[in-house]
Protein backbone atom coordinates (compact mmCIF):
# COMPACT_ATOMS: atom_id res chain seq x y z
CA UNK A 1 0.00 0.00 0.00
CA UNK A 2 0.97 3.71 -1.01
CA UNK A 3 0.83 5.44 2.26
CA UNK A 4 0.51 9.03 1.14
CA UNK A 5 -1.62 9.73 4.04
CA UNK A 6 -3.11 6.85 6.74
CA UNK A 7 -6.16 7.48 8.98
CA UNK A 8 -5.92 6.08 12.16
CA UNK A 9 -9.91 5.76 13.41
CA UNK A 10 -10.44 4.41 16.99
CA UNK A 11 -13.20 4.25 18.01
CA UNK A 12 -14.22 2.25 21.34
CA UNK A 13 -17.36 0.54 21.98
CA UNK A 14 -18.38 -2.04 24.46
CA UNK A 15 -20.66 -3.71 22.01
CA UNK A 16 -20.14 -4.33 18.04
CA UNK A 17 -23.30 -2.94 16.47
CA UNK A 18 -23.05 -3.86 13.12
CA UNK A 19 -23.65 -7.76 13.14
CA UNK A 20 -24.72 -8.61 10.11
CA UNK A 21 -24.88 -12.83 9.34
CA UNK A 22 -22.13 -14.27 7.26
CA UNK A 23 -24.09 -17.23 6.30
CA UNK A 24 -26.56 -15.03 4.50
CA UNK A 25 -24.88 -11.53 3.70
CA UNK A 26 -22.30 -12.22 1.40
CA UNK A 27 -21.16 -9.74 -1.39
CA UNK A 28 -20.14 -12.18 -4.57
CA UNK A 29 -18.32 -9.96 -7.70
CA UNK A 30 -18.65 -12.30 -10.20
CA UNK A 31 -20.53 -14.92 -11.50
CA UNK A 32 -17.64 -17.71 -9.05
CA UNK A 33 -19.52 -18.89 -6.19
CA UNK A 34 -15.96 -19.45 -4.74
CA UNK A 35 -14.67 -15.34 -5.15
CA UNK A 36 -18.16 -14.02 -2.25
CA UNK A 37 -17.07 -12.84 1.13
CA UNK A 38 -18.90 -11.76 4.01
CA UNK A 39 -20.85 -8.21 3.93
CA UNK A 40 -19.79 -7.97 7.30
CA UNK A 41 -15.57 -7.68 8.02
CA UNK A 42 -14.17 -9.89 9.88
CA UNK A 43 -11.15 -8.60 11.61
CA UNK A 44 -8.56 -10.10 13.54
CA UNK A 45 -5.17 -8.75 15.70
CA UNK A 46 -3.21 -8.26 12.38
CA UNK A 47 -4.14 -5.73 9.34
CA UNK A 48 -6.32 -7.55 6.75
CA UNK A 49 -7.64 -5.29 3.66
CA UNK A 50 -10.99 -4.24 3.61
CA UNK A 51 -13.11 -5.66 0.56
CA UNK A 52 -15.28 -3.68 -1.82
CA UNK A 53 -18.79 -3.35 -0.11
CA UNK A 54 -17.91 -4.49 3.38
CA UNK A 55 -19.52 -2.99 6.67
CA UNK A 56 -16.80 -2.21 9.43
CA UNK A 57 -17.68 -3.21 12.78
CA UNK A 58 -17.31 -0.36 15.23
CA UNK A 59 -14.64 -0.63 17.82
CA UNK A 60 -11.81 -1.54 15.19
CA UNK A 61 -8.39 0.19 14.01
CA UNK A 62 -8.87 1.72 10.95
CA UNK A 63 -6.33 2.86 8.51
CA UNK A 64 -7.36 4.50 5.10
CA UNK A 65 -5.30 4.79 1.89
CA UNK A 66 -5.64 8.65 0.53
CA UNK A 67 -3.81 7.96 -2.37
CA UNK A 68 -5.11 6.72 -5.42
CA UNK A 69 -6.56 3.43 -4.70
CA UNK A 70 -8.57 4.45 -1.65
CA UNK A 71 -8.29 1.34 0.01
CA UNK A 72 -8.64 0.58 3.45
CA UNK A 73 -7.59 -1.60 6.18
CA UNK A 74 -8.44 -2.90 9.73
CA UNK A 75 -7.77 -4.78 12.37
CA UNK A 76 -8.96 -4.96 16.82
CA UNK A 77 -7.48 -2.64 18.60
CA UNK A 78 -4.30 -3.99 20.04
CA UNK A 79 -3.06 -3.58 24.27
CA UNK A 80 0.17 -2.03 23.00
CA UNK A 81 -1.60 0.34 20.92
CA UNK A 82 -3.99 1.30 23.86
CA UNK A 83 -1.40 2.80 26.11
CA UNK A 84 -1.25 5.93 23.53
CA UNK A 85 -4.86 6.10 23.22
CA UNK A 86 -6.60 5.75 25.80
CA UNK A 87 -10.17 7.07 25.78
CA UNK A 88 -13.00 7.82 28.22
CA UNK A 89 -15.48 5.66 28.23
CA UNK A 90 -18.10 7.93 26.30
CA UNK A 91 -15.54 9.45 24.02
CA UNK A 92 -14.20 8.81 20.52
CA UNK A 93 -11.43 10.25 18.97
CA UNK A 94 -9.29 10.30 15.29
CA UNK A 95 -5.98 10.03 15.74
CA UNK A 96 -4.53 10.90 11.99
CA UNK A 97 -0.91 11.49 10.32
CA UNK A 98 -2.76 13.52 7.84
CA UNK A 99 -4.40 16.62 9.56
CA UNK A 100 -7.72 15.57 7.53
CA UNK A 101 -10.50 13.44 9.27
CA UNK A 102 -12.90 10.49 7.58
CA UNK A 103 -15.29 13.52 6.97
CA UNK A 104 -12.25 15.97 5.69
CA UNK A 105 -11.86 13.11 3.45
CA UNK A 106 -12.97 14.52 -0.33
CA UNK A 107 -14.53 10.77 -1.84
CA UNK A 108 -15.99 9.92 1.59
CA UNK A 109 -17.59 13.06 1.55
CA UNK A 110 -18.63 12.78 -1.70
CA UNK A 111 -20.32 9.20 -1.15
CA UNK A 112 -21.75 10.06 2.44
CA UNK A 113 -23.95 13.30 0.73
CA UNK A 114 -24.85 11.33 -2.15
CA UNK A 115 -26.08 8.31 0.19
CA UNK A 116 -28.00 10.56 2.58
CA UNK A 117 -29.41 12.44 -0.26
CA UNK A 118 -30.58 9.50 -1.95
CA UNK A 119 -32.76 8.41 1.49
CA UNK A 120 -33.78 12.06 2.00
CA UNK A 121 -35.40 11.91 -1.48
CA UNK A 122 -36.71 8.44 -0.60
CA UNK A 123 -38.39 9.94 2.58
CA UNK A 124 -39.63 12.91 1.21
CA UNK A 125 -41.29 11.10 -1.83
CA UNK A 126 -42.90 8.77 0.49
CA UNK A 127 -42.90 5.81 -2.40
CA UNK A 128 -40.78 2.78 -3.40
CA UNK A 129 -42.68 1.73 -6.74
CA UNK A 130 -39.57 2.86 -8.89
CA UNK A 131 -36.89 2.33 -6.47
CA UNK A 132 -34.15 -0.36 -7.27
CA UNK A 133 -34.02 -2.41 -3.98
CA UNK A 134 -30.29 -3.02 -4.33
CA UNK A 135 -29.12 0.52 -3.93
CA UNK A 136 -31.40 1.75 -1.63
CA UNK A 137 -29.75 -0.79 0.78
CA UNK A 138 -26.34 -0.14 -0.46
CA UNK A 139 -26.77 3.59 0.23
CA UNK A 140 -27.58 2.91 3.59
CA UNK A 141 -24.85 0.20 4.12
CA UNK A 142 -22.46 3.58 3.09
CA UNK A 143 -24.04 5.85 5.58
CA UNK A 144 -24.29 2.67 8.31
CA UNK A 145 -20.33 2.59 7.93
CA UNK A 146 -19.61 6.12 7.63
CA UNK A 147 -21.77 7.73 10.35
CA UNK A 148 -19.43 5.82 12.91
CA UNK A 149 -17.25 9.48 11.75
CA UNK A 150 -18.20 12.16 14.41
CA UNK A 151 -19.48 14.57 11.94
CA UNK A 152 -21.29 12.19 9.72
CA UNK A 153 -22.64 10.86 12.93
CA UNK A 154 -24.24 14.46 13.44
CA UNK A 155 -25.25 15.10 10.24
CA UNK A 156 -27.57 11.63 10.26
CA UNK A 157 -28.69 12.73 13.83
CA UNK A 158 -29.75 15.92 12.18
CA UNK A 159 -32.29 13.60 9.76
CA UNK A 160 -33.48 11.70 12.89
CA UNK A 161 -36.97 11.62 11.51
CA UNK A 162 -35.72 9.81 8.20
CA UNK A 163 -34.01 6.90 10.03
CA UNK A 164 -36.48 6.81 12.48
CA UNK A 165 -39.06 6.01 9.85
CA UNK A 166 -36.88 4.03 7.51
CA UNK A 167 -35.71 2.19 11.02
CA UNK A 168 -39.78 0.77 11.66
CA UNK A 169 -39.20 3.20 15.08
CA UNK A 170 -42.47 5.46 14.33
CA UNK A 171 -46.24 5.36 13.21
CA UNK A 172 -45.45 5.83 9.24
CA UNK A 173 -47.74 3.31 7.92
CA UNK A 174 -47.61 5.74 4.66
CA UNK A 175 -44.00 5.42 4.33
CA UNK A 176 -44.47 1.69 3.80
CA UNK A 177 -47.52 1.66 1.93
CA UNK A 178 -46.22 1.00 -1.12
CA UNK A 179 -44.15 -1.77 -0.35
CA UNK A 180 -46.28 -3.26 2.24
CA UNK A 181 -46.40 -7.11 0.75
CA UNK A 182 -42.10 -6.90 0.30
CA UNK A 183 -42.06 -8.25 3.29
CA UNK A 184 -38.12 -9.01 2.69
CA UNK A 185 -37.31 -5.73 1.78
CA UNK A 186 -38.84 -3.67 4.45
CA UNK A 187 -37.01 -6.12 7.01
CA UNK A 188 -33.87 -5.36 5.29
CA UNK A 189 -34.80 -1.28 5.55
CA UNK A 190 -35.61 -1.22 9.29
CA UNK A 191 -32.29 -3.25 10.17
CA UNK A 192 -30.10 -1.11 8.16
CA UNK A 193 -31.84 2.13 9.22
CA UNK A 194 -31.48 1.13 12.53
CA UNK A 195 -27.47 0.29 11.87
CA UNK A 196 -27.04 3.65 10.61
CA UNK A 197 -28.79 5.46 13.71
CA UNK A 198 -26.86 2.96 16.21
CA UNK A 199 -23.46 3.97 13.86
CA UNK A 200 -24.10 7.25 14.36
CA UNK A 201 -25.17 7.86 18.02
CA UNK A 202 -22.86 5.75 19.48
CA UNK A 203 -19.78 7.60 21.57
CA UNK A 204 -20.81 10.94 19.80
CA UNK A 205 -22.25 13.52 22.21
CA UNK A 206 -23.25 15.71 20.10
CA UNK A 207 -25.42 13.41 17.37
CA UNK A 208 -27.02 12.63 20.78
CA UNK A 209 -27.72 15.44 21.61
CA UNK A 210 -29.46 16.40 18.24
CA UNK A 211 -31.44 12.59 18.73
CA UNK A 212 -32.53 13.42 22.05
CA UNK A 213 -33.90 17.04 21.38
CA UNK A 214 -36.20 15.71 18.18
CA UNK A 215 -38.39 12.98 21.18
CA UNK A 216 -41.20 14.79 22.94
CA UNK A 217 -41.95 11.13 24.28
CA UNK A 218 -38.95 9.24 24.89
CA UNK A 219 -40.49 5.64 26.90
CA UNK A 220 -42.87 5.23 23.33
CA UNK A 221 -39.11 5.35 21.63
CA UNK A 222 -37.94 2.80 24.54
CA UNK A 223 -41.19 0.79 24.42
CA UNK A 224 -40.43 0.02 20.61
CA UNK A 225 -37.22 -0.56 20.40
CA UNK A 226 -38.12 -3.38 23.26
CA UNK A 227 -41.06 -4.66 21.46
CA UNK A 228 -40.83 -8.32 21.29
CA UNK A 229 -43.30 -8.72 18.45
CA UNK A 230 -40.54 -7.74 16.35
CA UNK A 231 -38.40 -9.95 14.31
CA UNK A 232 -35.43 -11.61 16.23
CA UNK A 233 -33.28 -10.40 13.69
CA UNK A 234 -34.77 -6.68 14.40
CA UNK A 235 -34.96 -6.78 17.73
CA UNK A 236 -31.02 -7.45 18.18
CA UNK A 237 -30.44 -4.42 15.94
CA UNK A 238 -32.49 -2.16 18.33
CA UNK A 239 -31.31 -3.20 21.15
CA UNK A 240 -28.04 -2.34 19.80
CA UNK A 241 -29.48 1.25 19.10
CA UNK A 242 -30.68 1.15 22.74
CA UNK A 243 -27.17 0.89 24.23
CA UNK A 244 -25.96 3.34 22.06
CA UNK A 245 -28.65 5.85 23.69
CA UNK A 246 -28.29 5.03 27.39
CA UNK A 247 -25.36 7.04 27.86
CA UNK A 248 -28.16 9.99 27.65
CA UNK A 249 -29.17 10.86 31.10
CA UNK A 250 -33.00 11.38 30.00
CA UNK A 251 -32.94 7.79 28.46
CA UNK A 252 -31.06 5.91 31.25
CA UNK A 253 -33.54 7.43 33.58
CA UNK A 254 -36.34 6.18 31.73
CA UNK A 255 -34.25 2.64 31.35
CA UNK A 256 -33.98 3.08 35.28
CA UNK A 257 -37.76 2.18 35.86
CA UNK A 258 -38.29 -0.88 37.36
CA UNK A 259 -41.17 -1.47 33.95
CA UNK A 260 -38.19 -1.04 31.63
CA UNK A 261 -35.54 -3.47 33.47
CA UNK A 262 -38.59 -6.33 33.87
CA UNK A 263 -39.40 -6.17 30.48
CA UNK A 264 -35.87 -5.91 28.97
CA UNK A 265 -35.45 -8.66 31.54
CA UNK A 266 -37.94 -11.16 29.83
CA UNK A 267 -37.04 -10.36 26.96
CA UNK A 268 -34.16 -12.80 27.61
CA UNK A 269 -36.54 -15.65 28.50
CA UNK A 270 -38.58 -15.56 25.63
CA UNK A 271 -35.63 -15.05 22.88
CA UNK A 272 -33.75 -18.03 21.78
CA UNK A 273 -31.18 -16.40 19.73
CA UNK A 274 -27.84 -16.66 21.85
CA UNK A 275 -26.72 -13.09 20.18
CA UNK A 276 -29.96 -11.93 21.41
CA UNK A 277 -29.62 -12.62 24.72
CA UNK A 278 -26.00 -11.23 25.23
CA UNK A 279 -27.31 -8.24 23.82
CA UNK A 280 -29.69 -7.46 26.35
CA UNK A 281 -27.54 -8.39 29.33
CA UNK A 282 -25.06 -6.49 27.88
CA UNK A 283 -27.07 -3.28 28.07
CA UNK A 284 -28.42 -3.87 31.34
CA UNK A 285 -24.67 -4.33 32.27
CA UNK A 286 -24.06 -0.84 30.52
CA UNK A 287 -26.73 0.62 33.08
CA UNK A 288 -24.96 -0.39 35.74
CA UNK A 289 -21.58 0.93 34.81
CA UNK A 290 -22.64 4.23 33.90
CA UNK A 291 -24.23 4.30 37.09
CA UNK A 292 -20.66 2.97 39.26
CA UNK A 293 -22.69 -0.20 40.41
CA UNK A 294 -19.91 -3.08 38.90
CA UNK A 295 -21.38 -6.29 40.51
CA UNK A 296 -17.80 -7.62 41.32
CA UNK A 297 -19.16 -10.03 43.27
CA UNK A 298 -20.65 -12.37 40.43
CA UNK A 299 -18.70 -14.43 38.15
CA UNK A 300 -21.15 -15.90 35.84
CA UNK A 301 -20.15 -18.90 34.19
CA UNK A 302 -22.64 -18.24 31.29
CA UNK A 303 -25.59 -15.41 29.60
CA UNK A 304 -28.16 -17.94 32.06
CA UNK A 305 -25.73 -16.61 35.61
CA UNK A 306 -26.03 -13.52 34.34
CA UNK A 307 -29.66 -13.14 33.89
CA UNK A 308 -30.52 -15.26 36.88
CA UNK A 309 -28.31 -12.89 38.73
CA UNK A 310 -29.66 -9.49 37.17
CA UNK A 311 -33.44 -10.85 37.64
CA UNK A 312 -32.98 -11.80 41.14
CA UNK A 313 -31.79 -8.48 42.11
CA UNK A 314 -34.80 -6.79 39.90
CA UNK A 315 -37.50 -9.21 41.41
CA UNK A 316 -36.31 -7.79 44.95
CA UNK A 317 -36.96 -4.46 44.47
CA UNK A 318 -41.00 -5.08 43.86
CA UNK A 319 -42.74 -5.02 47.68
CA UNK A 320 -45.58 -7.00 46.26
CA UNK A 321 -45.08 -9.47 42.91
CA UNK A 322 -48.78 -10.40 42.95
CA UNK A 323 -50.50 -8.04 40.03
CA UNK A 324 -47.41 -6.86 38.60
CA UNK A 325 -47.69 -8.89 35.33
CA UNK A 326 -43.90 -8.54 34.27
CA UNK A 327 -42.77 -9.19 37.77
CA UNK A 328 -44.76 -12.32 37.64
CA UNK A 329 -43.50 -13.37 34.03
CA UNK A 330 -40.05 -12.70 34.86
CA UNK A 331 -40.54 -14.96 38.01
CA UNK A 332 -41.50 -18.09 36.20
CA UNK A 333 -39.05 -17.39 33.60
CA UNK A 334 -36.33 -18.15 36.17
CA UNK A 335 -37.81 -20.49 37.98
CA UNK A 336 -37.58 -23.05 34.54
CA UNK A 337 -33.79 -21.85 35.19
CA UNK A 338 -33.68 -23.70 38.34
CA UNK A 339 -30.73 -25.71 38.94
CA UNK A 340 -28.31 -23.58 36.27
CA UNK A 341 -27.62 -21.24 39.44
CA UNK A 342 -27.53 -20.83 43.46
CA UNK A 343 -30.09 -18.77 44.63
CA UNK A 344 -28.99 -15.66 46.32
CA UNK A 345 -30.02 -15.43 50.38
CA UNK A 346 -31.39 -11.79 49.52
CA UNK A 347 -33.42 -13.03 46.67
CA UNK A 348 -34.80 -16.28 49.27
CA UNK A 349 -35.22 -13.41 51.87
CA UNK A 350 -37.59 -11.64 49.15
CA UNK A 351 -39.27 -14.50 48.89
CA UNK A 352 -40.52 -15.34 52.05
CA UNK A 353 -41.98 -11.95 52.48
CA UNK A 354 -44.07 -12.34 49.19
CA UNK A 355 -45.40 -15.58 50.95
CA UNK A 356 -46.14 -13.86 54.11
CA UNK A 357 -47.81 -11.09 52.17
CA UNK A 358 -49.95 -13.64 50.51
CA UNK A 359 -50.98 -15.19 54.19
CA UNK A 360 -52.16 -12.07 55.56
CA UNK A 361 -54.48 -11.52 52.40
CA UNK A 362 -57.72 -12.31 53.05
CA UNK A 363 -59.44 -13.13 49.70
CA UNK A 364 -56.14 -14.22 47.65
CA UNK A 365 -55.11 -17.33 49.43
CA UNK A 366 -57.54 -19.82 47.90
CA UNK A 367 -58.79 -18.08 44.88
CA UNK A 368 -55.98 -16.36 42.70
CA UNK A 369 -53.16 -17.89 39.98
CA UNK A 370 -54.83 -20.96 39.76
CA UNK A 371 -53.18 -21.10 35.86
CA UNK A 372 -50.38 -23.46 36.27
CA UNK A 373 -52.44 -26.74 38.39
CA UNK A 374 -51.88 -24.81 41.95
CA UNK A 375 -54.45 -24.33 44.64
CA UNK A 376 -53.75 -20.80 45.12
CA UNK A 377 -51.18 -18.06 44.83
CA UNK A 378 -49.81 -19.03 48.11
CA UNK A 379 -48.61 -22.51 47.33
CA UNK A 380 -47.31 -21.33 44.10
CA UNK A 381 -45.23 -19.26 46.22
CA UNK A 382 -44.57 -21.59 48.96
CA UNK A 383 -43.10 -24.38 46.09
CA UNK A 384 -41.31 -21.69 44.62
CA UNK A 385 -39.14 -20.75 48.03
CA UNK A 386 -38.57 -24.63 49.21
CA UNK A 387 -38.84 -27.09 46.26
CA UNK A 388 -37.47 -24.90 43.42
CA UNK A 389 -34.91 -22.40 44.76
CA UNK A 390 -34.57 -23.53 47.99
CA UNK A 391 -34.45 -27.18 50.08
CA UNK A 392 -37.48 -29.83 49.73
CA UNK A 393 -37.41 -30.36 53.68
CA UNK A 394 -37.88 -27.04 53.69
CA UNK A 395 -41.46 -27.52 52.25
CA UNK A 396 -42.91 -29.84 54.68
CA UNK A 397 -42.66 -27.27 57.62
CA UNK A 398 -44.16 -24.31 55.26
CA UNK A 399 -47.34 -26.75 55.11
CA UNK A 400 -47.02 -27.44 58.44
CA UNK A 401 -47.04 -23.60 59.46
CA UNK A 402 -49.97 -23.31 57.40
CA UNK A 403 -52.18 -26.04 59.69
Amino acid sequence: MTLLGIIYLVVLSSVITLALSSDSELICPDFDPGNCYSRLFEPSTEWQMVKPGQVIPAGLDVRMDLGDSNSREARILRSEDSADRVLARDKAVIVADSPETIAGNPEDRQEFTLALGTIIRLYDERSFAEVNEKEVEGKLEILAELGSDIDFGVEIAMHADVFLAISGLTDDDEFWKSIENNFDFKDRMQELGTLCLSSALRNNEEALKHFSESFVDMQELLEKLMDASSNQKLLTRRLGLLGALIVDDNIEEKMLLPRNQLRLLNLYGDSKEKQLQSRILNVLEDLKLKRGQEEQELYAANDDERFAHMAQCQLERLDNIQGDEQGEILLYTLSKLAGKFKAQPEFLNWLNDQIEIEKRNPIGVSKRDTSKGYTSHLDYLIELRHLVFGNRLGMRKAYADEL
